[in-house]
This record gives C-alpha cells, sequence and structure tokens, in this order.
C-alpha cells in the first residue's frame, strides 16, 4: 500500500472493499502480508503477517470446536486486517513514491523465502502508480518507458517477478500527464522482468 500521498474519502471507502473482498478470497492457510510504502525509497513497514488459520465455518463438527476456531480467525486473522483497513488513506505527502524499489524488497525479502517456492503468489500494489525518485520520475519523464529503459532506474529496480502474479488497485490524481498510459508502463516493466500482468483497477475519486 502506497502511502506517500493522501487519497480521497471515496476513494478510501472503494480500496477498503477491495481490501475486504481481497481477504476473503485467501484459502485456508495461505499466507497475508502487508506492508505500507513511504517516501523513503526501498523502506517498507510490514504491518501484518499471518495465514489464514481457517474461521468456523470451515472446521469439522465431529474433531474440532468451530466456537475456538472462530476466535482465534478473528484475533489472529481478522481484526487486524480490520484495524488496517480503517487505517487506509490518512498519509501525508511525500517527497518521492520509490513503487519499483518497494516492489523489489518485497520479491527479495518475502517472494524469494525457501518456504514459498513453487507457491503460487499474488502481489497487488495499491497506488497511483505514478513513480517519482532521484534515478526516474514520471512527473519529469512522463509516462515514457523508452525513456525509464534509458534510466539509471531500469537496472537499479531490476527485479526477478517470476511465477509473480502483479494486480494493482489504482488511485487516480488530478494531473496534466498522460496517466491513461500507466497500465501500459507497467505492464512492460512487469513483463520485462519476467512477471505475470493480472489486474489494473482504477479505484472511484480522484486527488
Amino acid at each position: 500500500m502506497d502511502v506517500t500521498d493522501p487519497i480521497s474519502d471515496i476513494t478510501k471507502v472503494d480500496l477498503q472493499r477491495n481490501f475486504q473482498r481481497i481477504v476473503s478470497t485467501v484459502e485456508k492457510g495461505g499466507l497475508v502480508e502487508v506492508y505500507s510504502l513511504s517516501d523513503d525509497s526501498g523502506a517498507l513497514k510490514r504491518t501484518y503477517r499471518g495465514c489464514n488459520p481457517g474461521d468456523g465455518a470451515s472446521a469439522d463438527q465431529l474433531t474440532s470446536n468451530p466456537k475456538r476456531i472462530q476466535e482465534r480467525w478473528d484475533k489472529a486473522f481478522n481484526k487486524p486486517l480490520k484495524e488496517i483497513e480503517d487505517q487506509m488513506g490518512a498519509a501525508a505527502e511525500g517527497k518521492q513514491s520509490p513503487i519499483m524499489a518497494g516492489v523489489q524488497r518485497i520479491v527479495i525479502e518475502s517472494f524469494s523465502d525457501l518456504r514459498n517456492e513453487n507457491k503460487p503468489k499474488t502481489l497487488i500494489v495499491a497506488s497511483d502508480m505514478i513513480e517519482h525518485t532521484s534515478s526516474f520520475s514520471i512527473y519529469k519523464n512522463g509516462v515514457d518507458y523508452a525513456a525509464f529503459e534509458k534510466s539509471d532506474a531500469k537496472e537499479r529496480f531490476r527485479t526477478p517477478l517470476d511465477g509473480i502474479r502483479f494486480d494493482v488497485l489504482a488511485f487516480d490524481r488530478e494531473s496534466p500527464l498522460e496517466l491513461a498510459r500507466l497500465p501500459e508502463f507497467w505492464l512492460q516493466w512487469v513483463r520485462s522482468n519476467g512477471g505475470e500482468w493480472g489486474v489494473y483497477k482504477r479505484l472511484v475519486g480522484t486527488k
């Protein structure tokens, strides 16, 4: 979750609803990690890490205690994620937006863990997707992938996305930039790094 800039109230509501939907689809035993991206390049704050233990509805009535399982699910999985949901969209404006550096760190530190090898992985980025660092800035260079390839950022943020599905929940910004070209820019970045391009969903509202 990109917290380098604030988002509108209606966008926050849409993000919360999408977050709820995503969490509800995590299978029993599936690992969920939530990270917050700041304007400090490559510095991430992991706000949650836990496996879905399954709720009472998935418990075997004969061999387990559905009530206890439901309580464990609520305490360890549901409530912490609800707290994250309530805090969404409360960022102050940042000096830069190092999205690629954040993705790189998550992939290297978490997805490359040998315990996660050969397991399906999905990375969902909630952001305005406007990369802005000293190495490459969409604000300065425009939504121009050719310019990105000529920049220092191409090698600096090279990331092994093999076996990873890449989804986006995009915040809309009021900007003179050709932001309609952002999906194509990120599709090229993901595929050039070996990743699987998933869904690019624009959330409602602008800021």
